[in-house]
């Protein structure tokens, strides 16, 4: 390792890319599936619902995610290896969909005889997730 440490950076940079085409891919198809995901959520007028207080647990949890997704992403830009930038990047892709999910839930818990604000705003919501992970992905294939 000490002879060629050049060459084992040269080797790592080019996985390091293939890395970050492979999750650019796999988050463009995310987006996709989270779309269909949407479009048959405002459709079939669906959502999850949460016995008694749990909303409020659902909620607590969805809140310190997306703090944590967050920060961690604001301390990763920093650092220069970029490998630890995707893991920060999925946890801000799992703090959306916690977000969406529990905007449902709580429609689902708290609708009033509206039928048309939930849905729309289930659908702005979610085309929102969609796109934020879409803008991730392509912006791994550069």
């Amino acid at each position: 390792m000490k002879l060629a440490p050049e060459k084992s950076r040269r080797l790592q940079k080019i996985s390091e890319k293939k890395l970050r085409r492979i999750y650019g891919v796999q988050f463009i198809v995310l987006s996709i599936i989270l779309g269909g995901a949407v479009i048959l959520l405002v459709n079939l007028e669906g959502g999850k619902e949460y016995p008694g207080y749990m909303i409020y647990v659902a909620a607590g949890y969805s809140f310190i995610k997306v703090v944590l997704a967050v920060s961690n992403m604001i301390r990763e830009r920093k650092q220069e290896v970029r490998t630890w930038l995707i893991i920060r990047d999925i946890g801000l892709v799992d703090a959306l969909m916690s977000v969406l999910t529990l905007q449902t839930a709580m429609f689902a818990a708290f609708a009033v005889d509206d039928r048309n604000f939930p849905l729309k705003m289930n659908d702005v919501t979610g085309a929102v997730v969609s796109l934020i992970i879409l803008g991730i992905g392509i912006s791994y294939q550069s």
